[in-house]
């Protein structure tokens, strides 16, 4: 079942990022300027972010990112144990775009699904896109998803080394400016979605 967002939004909108160690291409010193460059793009926009892998203080919620994944889970980023009212979740790279419910380790766990095409690693391996490339296609795939009827999760996953480059910076301003002008958008972290979808469960 699709959850039914806050306030009547037909399409919520999850920003992660994929914060992990320190690039053999960066100093710790320049990782922390992409870093300062995500944050401040996105407080401009008032777009929270859900770190997988960074420190707390980073400007949003920050995950543990998964140290060893189990067999067959390659593509699942972080698991976040159930907190108040928020359920035990896994992020994943995963084309569903709707969040659904899956039994692990005997404990009910929600998955939020985050377009793996859409990373901004296709700017760095191939197909090698520009950053013009890439925002081309993350707002096409963005529009396909606010057009349906059924209400969607745009799962939007970015990392320093990719999108916080000052030649690829303007990309996600212009996508995150691009976003938040759409209406009935919900702009959540993942734990403020992962809540909303227990409420609805449960409700």
């Amino acid at each position: 079942m699709v959850p039914p967002w806050p306030n009547h939004a037909r399409l919520a909108v999850c920003v992660v990022v994929r914060d992990g160690a320190v690039s053999t291409e960066y100093s710790a010193t320049a990782m922390e300027r992409l870093r300062g460059r995500l944050i401040d793009s996105a407080a401009q926009l008032q777009v929270p972010l859900t770190w997988v892998g960074g420190r707390a203080g980073l400007g949003g919620e920050a995950v543990q990112q998964l140290a060893a994944p189990s067999e067959g889970a390659g593509s699942d980023l972080a698991i976040v144990e159930a907190f108040e009212d928020r359920p035990r979740y896994l992020l994943r790279l995963d084309a569903t775009s709707t969040p659904y419910w899956i039994e692990q380790h005997n404990a009910q766990t929600l998955v939020l699904p985050l377009d793996p095409d859409c990373t901004d690693s296709c700017m760095l391996q191939q197909p090698w896109w520009t950053p013009d490339e890439w925002l081309q296609y993350a707002m096409d795939a963005f529009d396909c998803l606010h057009l349906e009827e059924q209400s969607s999760l745009y799962g939007l996953c970015i990392s320093p080394a990719g999108v916080g480059r000052s030649g690829a910076i303007q990309a996600l301003r212009q996508l995150l400016a691009y976003i938040g002008q759409r209406e009935q958008v919900w702009l959540a972290s993942a734990g403020q979605i992962a809540a909303n979808c227990a409420r609805v469960k449960g409700g």
